[in-house]
């Protein structure tokens, strides 16, 4: 019995579309990894001036984290405004 039979043509997806969703996920992966690095570096530096110096530095990665998950949620509401 073919898999794609028992499917509704609504939740069949071509090789493409299947590989763009894959290239997205490890792009918005790779940026939320960039950004949280990017975050740690910032928080390094702020550190400087601060008495108690490990919150500052988990904070700022906490930021740069969160500002690369919501960076992916609009690459992926953007992603499924374009394939609908």
């Amino acid at each position: 019995m073919d898999p794609k039979s028992s499917l509704p043509p609504s939740q069949i997806h071509t090789p493409h579309e299947v590989l763009k969703a894959d290239h997205l996920f490890n792009e918005a992966l790779f940026r939320t990894v960039s950004y949280t690095i990017s975050g740690l570096g910032i928080g390094l530096v702020a550190s400087l001036f601060f008495k108690r110096k490990a919150p500052v530095i988990w904070f700022s990665a906490g930021i740069g984290g969160g500002w690369g998950i919501q960076e992916f949620a609009r690459s992926l509401a953007a992603f499924r405004k374009h394939t609908a």
